[in-house]
């Protein structure tokens, strides 16, 4: 069964768009998703989706 992207959670999805710009030699826009990426994943794991706060702050929170 091939890989499907849409089939994944959305990070991984984003971490595998990233990984196609960045092979095209679109560095910026692959950096800027995997960025996303980061975000959608600390979100997620302190089930903050919906909290507006730093990805900073986040991330701390994340690794207490």
């Amino acid at each position: 069964m091939p890989f499907e992207i849409c089939l994944q959670p959305l990070y991984k999805s984003l971490i595998a768009e990233s990984y196609i710009l960045l092979n095209e030699g679109n560095v910026k826009l692959a950096l800027f998703i995997l960025y996303s990426a980061l975000e959608n994943f600390i979100n997620g794991y302190l089930n903050m989706e919906n909290v507006e706060d730093r990805l900073s702050s986040k991330l701390a929170a994340a690794f207490k």
